[in-house]
């Protein structure tokens, strides 16, 4: 093979292999398995997670749950979800709560904090890694 086609099939894998990747977020929103939601929009996935909406489309109440600040899953959702840094995301909140228009997110510790609590209330939403997914929860969101 001459050079060109193995710089040409190089670049070919290397597209490929990003859009896998891209398709494929490592993070996921998800609700209880008993929830009767079972999808959301990227528009509602923002307003519940900025504070702007306190119900789930069919009209009851939700209760978003954020990760650790520092944590691979909130850094990766905030920025592919929100398009957000996490500065901006503390930006946000602190004009929110000024403002007294919302409080900031409850938070819990890791993706099995959260799976525990989404499996006692289902009005819970979050996000978590999508390898943390299992029969107890349900995705309704991929950024």
């Amino acid at each position: 093979m001459r050079p060109v086609h193995l710089l040409i099939t190089a670049f070919l894998l290397l597209q490929c292999s990003q859009t896998n990747a891209q398709s494929n977020s490592p993070v996921v929103v998800v609700v209880a398995d008993a929830s009767a939601v079972t999808s959301l929009s990227l528009q509602q996935v923002q307003d519940i997670f900025l504070g702007y909406s306190q119900f789930f489309p069919d009209g009851s109440p939700v209760i978003a749950v954020d990760q650790p600040e520092n944590s691979e899953s909130y850094i990766e959702f905030y920025a592919s979800a929100l398009d957000m840094t996490p500065a901006q995301v503390r930006s946000h909140w602190a004009r929110m709560t000024f403002t007294g228009r919302a409080r900031p997110l409850r938070s819990v510790t890791n993706d099995a904090a959260l799976i525990e609590l989404l499996q006692q209330d289902v009005r819970i939403i979050g996000y978590l890694a999508r390898r943390a997914v299992n029969q107890h929860i349900k995705v309704v969101f991929e950024p």
